[in-house]
Parts: structure tokens; C-alpha cells; sequence
């Protein structure tokens, strides 16, 4: 199979077949179809006339109704530029209110941004300060090391039993009491 148009060999991946049962290449058909809504061979629509008027019908609403929100945006202007025509000192009143108003906020927001950072940075000092006291804690502890270490020398270079203790302790054997069993019996038997 080849393209109607170019005569390229038709692949899964390039193929494209029209309501009217005609194969062309995705690159010929798509060229030819961004300028007409027909078929490239018998030119019958690819679209039906009806979804091609719906589609505009619905780029018309949304383009009437993008200018209704501009309207209605112009029209609460041109009432704001009235009010002020009529009233200018009034209005300027209004808008240093407002005006102060928005300074006061963002006076209030940048106030609460910065007792955050400060409590932060509090955060950050006392674990500083706490490093601190942790890191010569360990220089103590590293300088009197060597005063540990000569403590358990003397310690471990003295026996802990006499030789005659271990004697005994190896000697003895354990009692055993009534509820164990007996030592076991060595048989040898041998079957003939």
C-alpha cells in the first residue's frame, strides 16, 4: 500500500484512512486537510457540516461572552470615573482609605514574616548553643580519657579469683537435686 499523493509506503505508524475508504500518509493528508474539509481524491467532507457549525457556534458564545466580561468591566469603570467627576474630594477619601487600609496589611503581614524568621533564628541559636556545649562535653570527655583508661589497667591487671579459688570451684561438682534427672548410662552394645 502507497500514499494517494506522494506514493510513500503506508506503515501503522503513518497511515491514515478517510470515511471514503482513501489511505494517504498522515503528512500529505494533514497538510491538505489544514486547508480544506475534504477528502484529497473525491473531495467529500471529512467533517460533517453540522460539528463544523457547532464547533464555530461555540468559539462565537465564548468570543460573546469574553465581551460581555469586558463590557461589564468598562461599565463599572466608567461608573467609578462618574462618581469621581461628581465628587472628587469624597472619592479620593474612599481611596486613601482603601489605600491605607492595603499599607496596614501588608504592614501587619511583613510584621508576622519577620517575628517568624526572629523565632527561627532563636530556634537556630539555642541548637547552636547546644552544638556548642555538646562539642567540649566531648573535648572533656576525650582529655580525661586517658585517666579512665589508666583506672581500668589497674583494674584488669589484678586477678579477680586466687588460683586456689578457681581450684575449688573446678573441683566441686554440683550437687544435683531430686528433680534431675540421673547421669546417663554408657552401654556399649553390640548385636551379633
Amino acid at each position: 500500500m502507497e500514499c494517494s499523493v506522494c506514493y510513500t509506503d503506508l506503515t501503522l505508524k503513518n497511515i491514515v484512512n478517510t470515511k471514503c475508504n482513501h489511505l494517504f500518509c498522515k503528512e500529505c493528508f494533514w497538510k491538505w486537510a489544514d486547508e480544506n474539509n475534504s477528502c484529497p481524491m473525491c473531495r467529500k467532507n471529512i467533517i460533517s457540516q453540522t460539528k463544523m457549525m457547532m464547533e464555530e457556534e461555540t468559539k462565537y458564545y465564548d468570543t460573546i461572552s469574553c465581551l460581555q466580561n469586558d463590557l461589564y468591566e468598562l461599565e463599572d469603570k466608567i461608573f467609578e470615573l462618574t462618581k469621581f467627576k461628581k465628587n472628587p474630594d469624597k472619592y479620593m477619601k474612599e481611596f486613601m482609605k482603601k489605600r491605607e487600609k492595603w499599607i496596614n496589611e501588608k504592614k501587619e503581614e511583613t510584621r508576622k514574616k519577620k517575628d517568624m524568621v526572629i523565632s527561627q533564628l532563636d530556634v537556630y541559636n539555642a541548637l547552636y548553643t547546644n552544638s556548642k556545649e555538646v562539642l567540649s562535653q566531648i573535648k572533656f570527655e576525650v582529655n580525661n580519657y586517658y585517666d579512665f583508661d589508666t583506672e581500668l589497667d589497674t583494674i584488669f591487671d589484678r586477678p579477680l579469683l586466687g588460683l586456689g579459688e578457681i581450684n575449688e570451684i573446678l573441683r566441686t561438682p554440683s550437687p544435683r537435686s531430686y528433680m534431675q534427672s540421673p547421669p546417663p548410662i554408657i552401654r556399649s552394645s553390640r548385636i551379633v
